[in-house]
């Protein structure tokens, strides 16, 4: 294993310092925008007082230069605050380093719903629960790549080969402290539950369509051009409002008949437009990232096309769902359903991407949590520079360490252990006093097969 270059302890004390005095920055700055805002709105509305009445040029300019103001402001304060949580997940993450160094576990998730007391080892070797591996190694940044980390747990790899490339990749995301940060961070901004992928996954693979049709299409183009034409001759007084009402009726009747069509389509994919932001972002920071390694590299090649990359392909359907969610909003989405027929628009643009990119997702998503699984145990490696990977004996069964110790037990009172299996059907006995560590050096064998 190549020697770490960079001290854990430190990196997290940097780390920390520097995101906490950025915070406090950008903390700073939403207090002086969120007074320039009631400053601006305040005077904006004296302006207008002072103008009603006087001088009809001067209250237009004010109105709209103290409006666009106002906005510029709002946008300016919505972007601080997003970059204030940033700031703030980072902050928690290293605090979490920090924690985890000095052996403080009680506050960090601890894997109990992989619990299983049949299972042959995990409940014996403490895998999962309180004070448990799970705790020490669990960086991920996905639910889906926390369930495969847990697998790993659960079902151990024997393939020396497929161990092998996985130790390689580990020691390189190993040495990549900032960037794995960054994609732990953007895993944490928007928080999926269990339910999210697999509903995506599920309608991603589905092959019907029910609104990418010639006659949806045709009722695209007829619908404005209508809509436009009955308000021309309503204008024009060639026509009443009873015109409009009767127009109504084309709109309504076209949404009604897939109502409930449209209200599961959305119910799958509607307010979701965070969280795949959020795979977008994960997906570009692996896409952008250089990697040696070949399980890294084979990886990041999967999910980047010839033409395209998964990154732009999430972006874009993030973008078609905040266009869809706009119907949550009732009078903006009767307005864009009355002139454009904009929840069928949305559908027919939902069923386009489907059809275009839905069989590649469920694979590109696994290599997502592929990265994310081998985060966790890259973070757990840098943590740990006194580790090693081990080395397989192509022969017979082997089990040796020198200075074997228990992960748990702080470094200032753990004494390291030789193990020595030479050979199938070979025993131990292991003796001792009462508490003299017997029960200690048997985890500590069982749980460093694990990590192995």
């Amino acid at each position: 294993m190549n020697t770490e270059p960079i001290s854990p302890h430190p990196f997290f004390e940097d780390q920390l310092l520097q995101f906490r005095n950025q915070l406090a920055v950008v903390n700073q700055k939403i207090r002086r925008i969120s007074t320039l805002r009631i400053l601006s709105f305040l005077i904006t509305i004296v302006g207008i007082y002072v103008l009603a009445g006087v001088h009809l040029v001067a209250l237009i300019a004010i109105g709209i230069i103290g409006f666009a103001i106002f906005i510029m402001l709002v946008i300016r304060h919505a972007r601080l605050h997003k970059l204030k949580r940033w700031y703030g997940v980072l902050v928690q993450i290293n605090e979490t380093e920090m924690e985890l160094l000095a052996g403080k576990t009680s506050a960090i998730p601890n894997g109990q719903e992989f619990i299983n007391q049949d299972h042959p080892f995990t409940s014996d070797l403490d895998v999962f629960g309180n004070r448990s591996l799970f705790q020490l190694v669990d960086r991920s940044a996905t639910l889906k790549g926390r369930e495969k980390l847990a697998q790993r747990f659960i079902h151990l790899l024997k393939d020396e080969k497929e161990l092998e490339c996985r130790q390689k990749a580990i020691d390189e995301l190993k040495q990549k402290p900032v960037w794995r940060q960054h994609f732990q961070a953007h895993g944490k901004l928007a928080l999926d539950d269990k339910n999210t992928v697999d509903s995506f996954l599920s309608w991603a693979k589905d092959k019907a369509v029910s609104f990418n049709k010639p006659l949806y299409k045709l009722l695209l183009i007829i619908n404005p051009i209508l809509a436009l034409g009955t308000i021309f001759l309503i204008s024009m007084d060639f026509a009443g409002f009873g015109l409009f009402v009767l127009f109504l009726l084309i709109p309504f009747a076209i949404i009604g008949s897939k109502f409930n069509t449209i209200n599961t389509l959305h119910s799958q994919l509607g307010r979701k437009t965070e969280v795949l932001a959020k795979y977008s972002e994960l997906f570009g920071m692996i896409e952008k990232e250089s990697f040696t390694s070949e399980l890294l590299n084979e990886q990041k090649m999967a999910i980047l096309q010839e033409d395209t990359s998964t990154q732009k392909t999430i972006k874009k359907l993030s973008g078609i769902l905040s266009a869809f969610d706009y119907r949550l909003n009732l009078i903006v989405g009767i307005f864009l359903n009355i002139f454009f027929l904009w929840d069928i628009l949305q559908s027919i643009r939902l069923e386009k991407w489907k059809v275009s990119h839905g069989e590649e997702m469920e694979s590109a998503f696994e290599v997502l949590f592929v990265f994310d699984e081998l985060n966790s145990l890259a973070g757990f490696a840098f943590s740990h520079p006194k580790s090693v990977f081990p080395k397989f004996a192509p022969d017979n069964f082997l089990l040796e360490a020198e200075d074997a110790k228990h992960p748990f037990i702080s470094e200032k009172n753990n004494i390291g252990n030789e193990i020595s299996f030479k050979g199938w059907g070979k025993f131990q006995i292991i003796t001792g006093a009462n508490m003299a560590g017997k029960s200690t050096y048997l985890r500590t064998v069982g749980i460093n097969m694990v990590l192995a």
